[in-house]
C-alpha cells in the first residue's frame, strides 16, 4: 500500500474521505462496489422483469424496493457510511461522439464546445443532460479532440430521485463505456496506454465495441441481441459469427479511416462465448485477443467489473474529476452543499478529541508536578540552589502557558460549534419556508450572521423572519427593506441575525 492509499485510508477512519461506489443499474440488476482505495465490497441485487425497460424506470415501487435492499447490503459491509456514488447507466442509451476543434482555452473552448454540442446531440437539447471532457490532440492538425456524450433527461431524473429517496448521495453519472475504459486505464492487466486496442463485451444486452486510444475512450458500438435474431426463433452460432464479423469488419475499417496506429490487442468480456469469438477474431485477423482481467490478480468477476470501474472515479479527487458527469447541475450543488455539512459534522467529532487529548496531558503534566512539589521536603529545598530556583520557576511558568492555552482551545471548539449550530438552523428554516440561501456569513465581532437569499414573494421573507423570531435561537432578526428587491426569478433579500451569546443560551 503506497503512501497515498495509507493516507485515504486514515481520512476514511476518520470520516474526511468518503467510501467510493460504483453503482451499476440495468435493466436485468443493481451492483455496487464499494472501495475506500484498499479492500473492495461487493452487492447486488436482481430487478424483477418489467421494472427497467431500456433504462427507463416502469414500475418505481419495484425499484424502489431494490435500491432499499442494496441500502442494507451496503450497510451490512461498510456500515451508515457516505458514499460517493458514481452511477453507471449501462441499459440507458446513451450517445456518444468525438469530435475536433482548433486548439483554444478557457471560455473560448467551453463555447466553442457548447456550439459544437447543439449542433451533434441527436435529441433536443432541452430534453437531454449533455457531458464533453478532453480526450486527445491531434499534433498533425493540432486541433484537440472531445468526447461528447448525451441521455435522455427523464431517465436520468427518474433514477436520481428514486436514489436519493433511498438515501445514496450521487456524484456522478456516466455510461458503462466510460466505466469500462477506466477500468482498463487503471487496473487493466496488459494494457498498454500508448497502444490503441479495442474493448468487446457480451452479455445479456447484446454485444458492445469499444475504440480506446491512450487510455481514453473514443468510440463505442452497440449491436443488441433483438437485431442479433432478426425473425429467427433462436439465435444460431452460424447466424451470430456472420452478424458478429460483419460488425466487427465495421469498427476495424472505421477505426482505419479515422486514425493512425494498428490495433493490435482486443480486450474481451464474452463469458462462455470468449472461446468461440477468440477463434473467430483469429481466423479473420491479426489482433490478439486478451481476457479483460486486473493487473492486481484479484478473482472479481467480470460482472463487476462496471461497478469496479465507476468506483475508481470516485476515488479520484473531485478538483482533478475532468470526465463526463451527465448529472444535473443542481443536484451536483446538492452533493458539495453535503459534502461541506459532513467535513463540519466531523470537525464536531475532531475538535473535541483534541481539547480531550489536550486535557489529559495537561492533568498528566499537573499530577507530575505536584507529586514532585510533595516529595521534595524542607531540607532538599534549603539546599536548591538558585539557578535551580530558577528553573523550577520557568518550567512552573511554561505549565502556567500551556493551561492557559488549552483553555483557550476549548472556548475556541465551543464557539465553533455555535456557529456550526447557526449555520443548520439557518439552513434548515430556509428549506422549510422554501427559500433559496444564496449566502452565508457571520461577522465575528458583531456576533451576528448575515444571509441572503431569493423568495417567491415578499410574504415568504416575511414569513422566514417570523420563523427565526419564534425559533428562539438568535437575539434580533432585521430584514432591511431597502435590501429587498424584485427580479424576474424572485424576491432577492437581506437577513441579519444576532446570535445569542453561548453565556446566555
Amino acid at each position: 500500500m503506497n503512501a497515498t492509499q495509507l493516507f485515504l485510508k486514515f481520512l476514511s477512519l476518520l470520516r474526511v474521505h468518503p467510501i467510493a461506489g460504483g453503482l451499476e443499474i440495468s435493466d436485468a440488476a443493481l451492483r455496487i462496489a464499494l472501495s475506500d482505495g484498499g479492500m473492495w465490497h461487493f452487492a447486488g441485487v436482481r430487478l424483477p422483469p418489467g421494472t427497467l425497460e431500456a433504462g427507463a424506470v416502469k414500475d418505481r415501487d419495484q425499484f424502489l424496493g431494490a435500491l432499499h435492499e442494496l441500502k442494507r447490503q451496503t450497510a451490512l459491509q461498510v456500515g451508515n457510511r457516505q458514499i460517493r456514488t458514481i452511477v453507471t447507466l449501462s441499459s440507458a442509451n446513451v450517445y456518444s461522439q468525438v469530435f475536433r476543434l482548433p486548439e483554444v482555452s478557457g471560455e473560448n473552448l467551453g463555447k466553442a464546445v457548447l456550439l459544437n454540442l447543439d449542433m451533434t446531440s441527436p435529441i433536443s437539447r432541452e430534453k437531454a443532460y449533455s457531458g464533453w471532457q478532453v480526450v486527445g490532440k491531434d499534433e498533425k492538425s493540432v486541433n484537440l479532440e472531445i468526447l461528447s456524450a448525451f441521455v435522455d433527461k427523464t431517465q436520468v431524473d427518474e433514477v436520481i430521485a428514486a436514489l436519493e429517496e433511498v438515501g445514496f448521495i450521487v456524484y456522478a453519472v456516466e455510461s458503462r463505456a466510460l466505466a469500462l475504459a477506466r477500468l482498463l486505464r487503471e487496473q487493466g492487466a496488459g494494457f498498454e496506454s500508448d497502444a490503441p486496442s479495442l474493448v468487446l463485451t457480451v452479455d445479456g444486452s447484446g454485444v458492445e465495441f469499444l475504440i480506446i486510444r491512450s487510455g481514453q475512450l473514443f468510440f463505442r458500438y452497440f449491436v443488441g441481441w433483438q437485431e442479433v435474431q432478426g425473425d429467427a426463433k433462436e439465435i444460431s452460432w452460424d447466424s451470430f459469427q456472420t452478424i458478429f464479423l460483419r460488425h466487427f469488419r465495421q469498427i476495424t475499417n472505421y477505426y482505419g479511416s479515422h486514425w493512425k496506429g494498428e490495433l493490435r490487442d482486443v480486450f474481451c468480456i464474452a463469458g462462455n462465448m470468449k472461446e468461440g469469438i477468440t477463434r473467430v477474431i483469429a481466423e479473420h485477423s491479426s489482433l490478439q485477443v486478451k481476457e479483460l482481467a486486473l493487473a492486481t490478480g484479484a478473482a472479481v468477476d467480470p460482472e463487476w467489473f462496471v461497478a469496479m470501474g465507476g468506483a475508481l472515479r470516485g476515488l479520484a479527487s473531485p478538483h482533478e474529476d475532468r470526465e463526463i458527469n451527465l448529472l444535473e447541475n443542481s443536484a451536483r450543488k446538492e452533493f458539495k452543499k453535503r459534502e461541506i455539512i459532513g467535513f463540519l459534522k466531523f470537525w464536531r467529532i475532531a475538535v473535541p478529541a483534541a481539547l480531550g487529548i489536550f486535557l489529559i496531558g495537561a492533568f498528566i503534566a499537573d499530577v507530575y508536578l505536584v507529586r514532585m512539589h510533595t516529595q521534595s521536603d524542607a531540607e532538599a529545598d534549603a539546599k536548591i540552589s538558585a539557578t535551580d530556583r530558577k528553573e523550577i520557576e520557568a518550567l512552573q511558568a511554561k505549565a502556567n502557558a500551556f493551561n492557559a492555552s488549552v483553555a483557550a482551545i476549548e472556548n475556541a471548539g465551543k464557539d465553533t460549534f455555535r456557529k456550526m449550530n447557526a449555520f443548520e438552523t439557518v439552513d434548515t428554516l430556509f428549506k422549510e419556508n422554501e427559500v433559496t440561501l444564496t449566502r452565508f456569513s457571520v461577522q465575528e465581532k458583531k456576533n451576528a450572521v448575515v444571509t441572503n437569499g431569493r423568495a417567491a414573494s415578499e410574504d415568504q421573507v416575511t414569513k422566514l423572519a417570523a420563523a427565526f423570531k419564534a425559533s428562539g435561537k438568535f437575539q434580533s432578526v432585521n430584514v432591511p427593506l431597502t435590501d429587498i428587491a424584485s427580479g424576474k426569478d424572485g424576491v432577492f433579500f437581506s437577513m441579519t441575525l444576532s446570535i445569542i451569546p453561548s453565556k446566555t443560551r
